[in-house]
Parts: structure tokens; sequence; C-alpha cells
């Protein structure tokens, strides 16, 4: 047998030892650079990023605040990198997108990123106020009661304070996103409504609670002996389906995401509630978009174009009409879609404004900043629909879901559709 002897230089594996050594040594010099670089000169670096990546994305940024003032607004912050925590920078982060007015071109408080923390305790703006939905079990007695204060201040003047680290378009859309910062002990702090992180005092009509922070379940109201499950807050995680109303002749389509899932191709629900409709005795349709956050508008066409085709046949006649609930939370691509079917001219929109207009910026890109790893979206595109100019669609009958109706488990907003006399 005969041995084959290799030098060193001639190894199999030298080139990919010496690939590792490489890729190793530039690990390190990239470490090194990271240590050398200041907190503040990291932080920096996120705002310009910030700011060249809004620049360069969004169609037009500056229709609500000047390009002075921006820029302005983001060398103060970064001036003021050595005296904020990181939390108050995330929050001041916020502001400044906030600050271009685009609802669509965001940087939430709530990601993992920002570094907030919540206090075992959910909240809701009604009509009449700020009320507690859920909380730990030992702090049950909050559970529908309305928050007068926070620390020092109204409920009012935190949500004056509040809503300006919330990118939106009107007053609805403010108040939904708002909600979640009132329960952060973090971001409270960083807006200077309580003075310090740790826990927060509530204050309500007859009691005051101060809640710490803790990771603890939550009890969800109403809590009724008799529950009654409205619709609207029945199957909420599934992108869309439908129920008869037997007793009123009635189809209810719930449409939460404008988007598909596989669970359910839209085009397999299309069918299906096509043949429900034309076998089925059907006086009245109501779609219920009251959660709808957005996404495709694309995926409701052919359904409309499906219900469209059989009423022409004459197999869907819905003697009493054909109405479409919306709310505070009809977003984005559901706004557009909310516009779709108003343009038809037959539908009557029932509830409260919408929490975004069908005409504004939109089609988002996401962004991700390069240290704190904050991430948002901007806004590529301006869309303009003729006949819905402002920033919500107003609803052609107003009704509005009170705390009582919610902790009582009614909902007035389907009862007015379906009370309603045929058109």
């Amino acid at each position: 047998m005969q041995l084959t002897y290799r030098t060193r230089n001639q190894h199999p594996l030298k080139n990919v030892y010496a690939g590792m050594i490489r890729a190793l040594i530039s690990l390190l010099c990239l470490a090194g650079m990271c240590a050398a670089q200041t907190r503040e000169e990291r932080w920096r670096q996120d705002l310009q990023s910030l700011e060249q990546q809004i620049l360069s994305r969004h169609p037009n940024p500056f229709t609500k605040v000047t390009r002075t003032q921006f820029s302005e607004e983001a060398r103060a912050i970064a001036d003021s990198i050595p005296q904020r925590t990181d939390v108050q920078l995330a929050a001041e982060a916020a502001r400044l997108v906030a600050m271009i007015g685009d609802a669509h071109t965001s940087l939430g408080l709530t990601q993992a990123n920002a570094r907030a923390t919540f206090l075992p305790l959910r909240v809701r703006w009604f009509p009449d106020g700020l009320y507690v939905t859920q909380a730990a079990e030992i702090h049950a007695r909050a559970i529908g009661k309305r928050i007068l204060r926070v620390g020092n201040k109204t409920a009012e003047e935190c949500f004056d304070i509040l809503r300006r680290y919330v990118s939106h378009e009107n007053e609805n859309w403010a108040r939904l996103i708002s909600a979640n910062y009132f329960i952060s002990p973090e971001i409270l702090e960083a807006a200077g409504i309580v003075d310090a992180v740790g826990p927060v005092t509530y204050g309500f009509e007859d009691f005051e609670l101060t809640i710490p922070p803790a990771a603890l379940g939550l009890v969800n109201a109403p809590y009724l002996s008799r529950p009654k499950f409205p619709l609207y807050r029945r199957n909420t995680a599934q992108p869309y389906w439908f129920d008869y109303l037997s007793d009123a002749r009635t189809v209810y389509v719930q449409y939460n995401q404008c988007r598909e899932t596989p669970a359910l191709p839209f085009a397999q629900f299309t069918r299906e509630l096509i043949v429900f409709i034309e076998s089925n005795p059907v006086d009245r349709i109501v779609f219920d978009f009251r959660n709808n956050g957005g996404g495709n508008s694309a995926i409701l066409t052919p359904l409309l174009q499906a219900l469209g085709a059989s009423f022409a046949a004459g197999k869907f006649l819905p003697s009493k009409g054909s109405y479409l609930l919306i709310g505070r939370q009809t977003f984005s691509s559901a706004s557009l879609n909310t516009a779709e079917i108003k343009a038809q001219g037959a539908t009557i929109l029932i509830g409260e404004p919408t929490g975004g207009g069908a005409s504004g910026f939109g089609e988002v890109v996401p962004f991700q900043l390069p240290n704190s790893q904050l991430t948002g979206q901007i806004s590529t595109r301006l869309f303009t629909i003729p006949g819905f100019p402002g920033s919500s669609i107003a609803p052609d009958i107003a009704v509005e879901l009170t705390a009582a109706d919610y902790f009582a488990d009614n909902d007035p907003v389907l009862q007015k559709a379906l009370e309603l006399p045929a058109p």
C-alpha cells in the first residue's frame, strides 16, 4: 500500500479553517466596534436612521408638520439622550413619528423592544369615559368601574398627553391605541403622568387602587350569571365567519381581518355563504367590520361580486336591507372596503365613525432601528378615494356602545340594524 503525504499547505481543510478564522476575526472586530460605541452614539444613529427612512420612503411626510420642525425635534431628542432612559427615548421616537399625522406611519410602544411593562389591568374608552374591562383577581373590584384619575391627573388630561405618542388621524384611533398606554408604568412615567416607574394609583368614583407590576392572570368582564355572548365578541380571532339569525331572517357576516386564512380559503367561504343565502329565507344581511384593523382590501372583492351576481339573478333579495356595522377599530383596508360598499349606494352604515379614512397614506413597509431594534412601519403610497376625503367615515345612523351596554352584554349597534324597517 502506498501512502500519500501532504504538506500543511496542501491540507484539504485549510481553506475552511482559514475562512472560519477570518469570520471570527470579523465578528470580534464588529463586537469591538459596537462596544466602542457609546449609548449616546447608538441612539443618535437610531434617530438618524429613523429620520432618513421616513424621508426616503414616505411620499409626503410633511402635511401636518414642516420638515424644519421635524428635524429640529429629532435633534432636540438626540441632545436629550444622556438625561433619558431607553424607554423614554423609545417614547420620544414614537412621538416624533406621530408628529407626521399619518396613522399608518407608526412606532408602537407595546412591542417588546420598547421595554415597557404592563400592569395586570385592561382598560377601554367608551363614549362615557375610560373603564376597566379586565383585572387580576386581587384588583377585581375595579372591573366595570370608570377611571377618573391616574396619579394626580384626570383621565382626559392623561389622554391629551398620551395621544401625542400615538400615530393617528382622528380621535377614535387615538383613544383606541392610547388605552394600552394607560396601563404601562414606564410609558406613564415617560409621558410625565407619574413621577416614577412602579405601582400606579388609579382613582375611581368612590375608591383608589394602587396596582404594582405583576404577572397575574386576568378576570374578563362582563362576568354575568347568564351571559348573552353578543355576536361582535365571538370568534374575534377568526378572520371571517357568518351566522344565521333565524328569528330575524338575517345573515350576519363578521369580517375581522382583511386577510385569507389557509384553514378556510376565502373562495370556499364565499361559496358556502352564497349557497346558504340562496337556499334559505334571508330578509336582511349585516356585515360587521367593528373588529377589523385592515390588511388587504382586495380579499373581500370576490364576495361582494358574488353577492351582486346573486342579487342580479334574483336569487338573493334582502327585502329588509343591507347593513354595515363600523366603529373605531375599523381601519386601513377595512375603511377602504367600507367606502367600496358604501359607494354602491344600497348599504346603510351603522355605529361609530371609523378609526381611519378611505383616502390617505398606506401600503406600508416595515422598518427596524439598528441598535434599539425598535420596529414600525412607513406609508409608501397616497390613496385618494372619490367621495371619501376625510380622516374617518361617518355612519349613516350613529349608535354608540356605552359602558353600560358593554358590561350588560348588549349590542345596540346590531340591534338597531335588526329593528330598522325595510328601506
